[in-house]
């Protein structure tokens, strides 16, 4: 097994349209190992797109039998909070969802449809995945 090596930052110096050096510092990601972690244990299944809003996105993956535990909701928003009504799937019904990255307070009832209405704050990210008791 790897592991990716995680930094605080990268800094490198690069030369601009003007002809002039320019430093570029690019701080690490907020929550970057949750992520990661996120990616590898929920995100499974069939994937819908909620791309309908410019400010804020969002998919679903409805996880599959494969893997335990696994469906997961992503909301983006880079401007104010901001919420979507997204599909999980019918296996996921009567599932609470909470926040794995802790970002949005709150639970999530997935409906007898497989949907839910997910929030996410203002310039965030919130991966919601069940809630395990």
């Amino acid at each position: 097994m790897f592991s990716i090596p995680i930094f605080n930052s990268a800094k490198y110096t690069d030369k601009g349209h003007d002809g002039q050096d320019h430093e570029i510092d690019l701080p690490k990601v907020d929550h970057i190992e949750k992520l990661l972690e996120a990616r590898k244990r929920f995100a499974y299944g069939q994937q819908r797109e909620y791309l309908d809003h410019a400010n804020c996105i969002g998919w679903t993956r409805e996880g599959d039998a494969e893997h335990a535990g696994s469906g997961c909701v992503v909301l983006l928003s880079n401007g104010d909070e901001g919420f979507k009504t997204m599909e999980v799937g019918k296996a996921h019904a009567g599932k609470r969802f909470v926040d794995w990255l802790g970002n949005y307070e709150g639970v999530v009832t997935i409906d007898d449809e497989g949907k839910g209405a997910f929030q996410v704050s203002g310039a965030s990210v919130s991966v919601w995945v069940e809630k395990i008791n």
